[in-house]
């Protein structure tokens, strides 16, 4: 049973004039009431730690809650007693109680059945994202209609619980601070206006620079403006948590060179040696130890040659990754610590520098939509119906065909984009994984970087090592991040927390 706790003697003194927290350049108008807004307060000094919602004259249900609030505050609300006589001088109340503080109404969609005759553009105004500005971030949205301008009804913004009306094509939006996991920012055309429904909505984050409080940081998540999405944010909609101070491991480099490595690698340089394209005949056995490990003349005659070798891709790397928004180090350190840049694998059913088996290739196909679909209809192109579906849907052939066309591109100028498609591919996983493991929003669980760590110990081990970590993790009571989930790798399973590591090593 839920348990509710209101005190309507509160009444008198918890309704507050809400105002919009944001400035349009067009006057705005909030929309009528028809849901209730509750806060959830301490009785300790009456304040209110969250704002929440429910249909009018209903009390929020604890799902509510959790959803609203989050588990911090949704555990905290669970463990407030009853306070039924607040005012009686015999009891002390503790704890949250909820309150009732107005009403309001969104307003209703556009007509599902009206042809689309409009499109919203996105501008930046005074503040470019990933940088330092002077000035509160602003953005200016704009309605494009076929409608005349008269009869256009302007559109609808809402952040947070407050909504607005925009009576113009065109408004300005000084968008309001945030914490550290961002706010959704809606918008959508009038309904009046005889425009079809255009909803849009993106996650952005303002806030005061913690060293320069006279400075403001900004970052979004929006497709009109894919440069200034961090690697795995448009899929995971989770920021990192120091924006300004983030290393470069999670930025996409301006130009290849800045991948360039030179790093000394023995399998690679006995690679180099046995195939001949190091000569090292003026070494003691040629080189190696006993035809095994490299002696120290081995590699002197391989550095030149190894640095060009484990460059090589650089080029390739930095425009896959930019292409399926992944870290280009990262994807570089898979590299290294697959194959030491070495094209051929000694291990059955592993393939290419990324050392890719059948199951990786299955899960490129499977959460990777864009690539599948590509994929799909370049090989299907007399019937490119039969990919609409998802790669579940094919036959057994089809797929065995689609698996197929992906090992052939191991050795080809494409094989580095594939690496990058399952490294994608992973990232995607990771999040449908999470939330069959938790109910509570990836944001609240989950930080960027151990994001980032459970994709790369997803492309080693697989999802069954990784959801079976999570899973215990879980049942502990613990947050999904790294730092808790790296503990419960079991068995054969625990090689992927060395591996994780040796990535990030080989990635700085």
């Amino acid at each position: 049973m839920q348990r509710i706790k209101i005190e309507k003697a509160f009444g008198v003194f918890l309704l507050f004039i809400f105002s919009l927290p944001f400035l349009l350049s067009q006057e705005l108008v909030f929309a009528e009431s028809a849901s209730d807004i509750w806060h959830l307060a301490r009785w300790s000094t009456a304040q209110e730690v969250c704002t929440l919602y429910s249909p009018q004259g209903q009390l929020p249900d604890n799902q509510t809650i959790l959803s609203d609030c989050g588990p911090v505050i949704y555990n905290e609300w669970l463990a407030s007693p009853a306070c039924s006589q607040p005012f009686s001088g015999n009891e002390t109340c503790s704890g949250l109680f909820l309150r009732k503080v107005g009403e309001y109404i969104p307003h209703s969609p556009p007509d599902e059945t009206q042809p689309p005759l409009a499109r919203f553009q996105l501008d930046l105004v005074n503040c470019q994202p990933m940088s330092l500005c002077d000035e509160q971030p602003e953005i200016q949205l704009s309605l494009i209609t076929d409608q005349p301008p008269d009869s256009s009804g302007g559109f609808f913004i809402r952040v947070g619980s407050y909504e607005a009306q925009c009576d113009s094509l065109s408004c300005k939006v000084q968008l309001p601070l945030t914490g550290e996991q961002g706010n959704w920012l809606y918008y959508w055309a009038s309904p009046q206006a005889g425009i079809a429904p255009v909803q849009k909505k993106f996650l952005y984050r303002a806030a005061l620079h913690p060293a320069e409080p006279v400075s403001y940081t900004f970052d979004l998540i929006h497709p009109a403006f894919p440069q200034y999405i961090y690697p795995g944010s448009d899929i995971w909609e989770v920021f990192p948590t120091e924006s300004v101070s983030l290393p470069d491991l999670y930025r996409h480099p301006e130009f290849a060179e800045e991948l360039a490595t030179a790093r000394s690698y023995e399998l690679l340089c006995r690679y180099l040696i046995w195939t001949g394209k190091v000569t090292a005949s003026h070494c003691p056995g040629s080189g190696l130890i006993d035809g095994g490990p490299i002696n120290l003349c081995g590699e002197t005659a391989c550095a030149f040659l190894i640095v060009d070798v484990q460059n090589q891709h650089d080029e390739f790397v930095l425009t896959a990754a930019i292409q399926h928004n992944i870290s280009a180090r990262l994807a570089k350190g898979i590299i290294a610590q697959e194959s030491q840049f070495i094209p051929v694998s000694d291990v059955e059913d592993e393939f290419g520098l990324g050392r890719i088996s059948w199951l990786g290739f299955d899960v490129i196909l499977r959460h990777h939509q864009p690539y599948f679909q590509q994929l799909c209809k370049s090989t299907f192109r007399l019937d490119i119906q039969r990919c609409e579906a998802g790669f579940e849907s094919l036959s057994d052939s089809d797929r065995e065909i689609l698996l197929g066309c992906l090992h052939q591109k191991v050795g080809t100028a494409e094989e580095i984009d594939m690496i990058s498609a399952l490294i994608k591919g992973c990232s995607i996983q990771v999040k449908k994984m999470i939330a069959n493991v938790s109910p509570f929003p990836l944001q609240m669980i989950c930080d960027y970087e151990s994001l980032w760590k459970l994709t790369i110990a997803n492309y080693y081990s697989g999802s069954g090592c990784v959801q079976q970590a999570l899973l215990y993790t879980d049942r502990l009571g613990y947050p999904l991040n790294w730092e808790f989930v790296q503990h419960n790798f079991r068995r054969e399973c625990a090689k992927a927390v060395d591996y994780v590591e040796r990535v990030y090593q080989y990635a700085n």
